[in-house]
């Protein structure tokens, strides 16, 4: 992998995945406090400059490393509800390796009690896993 210059680039997540359409593996270094993230793919060496994810509300966070399934990598975030503005509301981010387009998918209002505790599959399904000490609990909704 070619040298790439992390002094100028504010690293907030990234991502492994394989782009089926183009036969190659890419990495995604993923920035939501600059205006471009980048892609780096593996068959011609070179780093690509793409806009990064824009939301409505501001993205606060990325919780984890991206899972990659069905051609798309996803990440566990947080972003700044619209009201009142300290509240944070967890979301998946997503960026299809192919396309390299971002997408958002919001998850249902959590309560106090709960926290995510990361993606995962389950028989073939996304699945987002939380948890409660309160409760003494662990979920996986399927997605």
């Amino acid at each position: 992998m070619r040298r790439f210059d992390c002094e100028s680039f504010l690293l907030q997540g990234i991502g492994f995945g394989l782009d089926r359409i183009s036969d190659d593996y890419k990495i995604v270094r993923l920035s939501y406090v600059k205006d471009h993230s980048f892609v780096y793919a593996v068959k011609s060496g070179t780093w690509c400059e793409i806009a990064s994810a824009k939301h409505e509300n501001q993205i606060h966070s990325v919780h984890y490393d991206a899972l990659f399934f069905n051609g798309v990598l996803h990440w566990v975030i947080d972003v700044y509800d619209t009201e009142p503005k300290d509240v944070c509301i967890c979301c998946i981010l997503t960026f299809d390796l192919s396309t390299h387009v971002f997408g958002m998918i919001t998850l249902p209002t959590s309560n106090r009690y709960w926290s995510t505790a990361g993606l995962r599959t389950i028989q073939g399904s996304l699945a987002l896993i939380s948890y409660s000490h309160e409760f003494n609990e662990c979920r996986a909704p399927l997605i």
